[in-house]
């Protein structure tokens, strides 16, 4: 019975259902595939570059391509993506816009694709895809707290993979990393040396990463500069209505616009062309509170519908209130209520109540 029940916990380590009955039991395993591999490997026959890495691969001459036992032309065991614009264009999107990815920047988007998949000028494409996204543009600031999912399954280049990889020995599942490439399952104590060796790998690329930082801080920054014509964002920040700032979320709007600038005033300062609606302000900015607006065919641009004070701050309307508590203190009881302002936030009852 011992035996048994080990083998019974060794099949559950395997992600196998066991369902044990007094005569028998049963195994049972879902597995779950992707439609991305047969598109691939459709269009790869459609391909006049790779159709030409194919013959000379057969001549000799390209030792780092070859066929895949998925019948997928490779390159250095990474999928080899064809020149078709929508198939890059939906896995681009699925790695920045999907809810498993929530908008990394471009070296961590470039870092994660690479280990799957490959076609000619890859990271000039992923660049461009994501400094011309209109949600990063608007919300994005050069140093933020980015969600835990994406924290924990983006590229780091201090340790050289993502948090998950160095803990668990393989990247967290997403629907565009649901196969495997190779049989990446290692027992016994090939495992052993296998973490040994990462442990010493991460603690060599941080060693170099905090040398790469501080060159990186010894060096002159380049100012911000723009030419009369150019668009741009302008920073504002939202506040509630009772007196506090809304705290900030990753993709909190943190810019309106874009606007076109129509001179330079001094050497840090522009002046904007403000619509009707902001006429209260000075159209005189300083360089800080602006960002420069990539443009793209694709981009849908609204009318922001907000009023902005002269602090260049906005009011937002709570949305509900999720959840409420009372703290006992020596004299008193204060109430305080959960707020879904875009953002959740605590705020005391009676001060929401008076606005609100």
């Amino acid at each position: 019975m011992v035996k048994h029940s080990e083998l019974l916990e060794q099949f559950r380590d395997l992600s196998l259902v066991c369902e044990v009955t007094p005569e028998s039991i049963k195994l049972g395993m879902l597995k779950v595939t992707s439609g991305l591999l047969e598109e691939i490997e459709n269009n790869q026959e459609l391909d006049l570059y790779l159709l030409d890495k194919l013959q000379s691969m057969d001549q000799g001459r390209e030792p780092d391509f070859k066929i895949g036992v998925d019948e997928i032309l490779r390159f250095k065991e990474i999928i080899c993506v064809s020149d078709v614009e929508e198939l890059r264009k939906m896995i681009l999107e699925e790695g920045h816009r999907s809810c498993l990815s929530i908008h990394p920047r471009a070296t961590k988007m470039y870092k994660d694709l690479k280990k799957i998949f490959w076609w000619p000028k890859m990271k000039k494409d992923v660049a461009e895809f994501v400094y011309a996204c209109l949600t990063c543009q608007k919300s994005k600031v050069e140093y933020q707290k980015p969600s835990e999912f994406t924290y924990n399954n983006s590229f780091h280049s201090s340790i050289g993979m993502d948090p998950c990889e160095a803990l668990y020995g393989r990247r967290c599942r997403t629907p565009l990393y649901w196969f495997e490439t190779s049989d990446n399952l290692v027992l016994g104590p090939e495992i052993v040396q296998q973490t040994t060796g990462k442990v010493k790998m991460i603690q060599e690329k941080m060693r170099a990463s905090q040398s790469r930082q501080k060159s990186y801080h010894d060096k002159r920054r380049k100012n911000l500069e723009f030419q009369e014509g150019d668009h741009i964002f302008l920073r504002v920040t939202p506040t509630t209505r009772v007196g506090r700032p809304l705290k900030m979320r990753k993709l909190t709007p943190r810019f309106i616009g874009p606007y076109q600038i129509l001179k330079r005033v001094g050497n840090v300062a522009y002046q904007i062309a403000l619509p009707s609606s902001l006429s209260n302000l000075h159209s005189v900015f300083h360089v800080s509170q602006l960002r420069k607006y990539i443009f793209d065919p694709s981009h849908v641009i609204e009318s922001d519908k907000v009023q902005i004070k002269d602090n260049l701050t906005f009011e937002t309307l709570p949305q509900q209130i999720e959840d409420q508590k009372t703290k006992e203190l020596r004299g008193k009881t204060i109430s305080f209520v959960k707020v879904v302002w875009g953002g959740a936030t605590g705020e005391r009852v009676i001060a929401f109540q008076q606005v609100y």
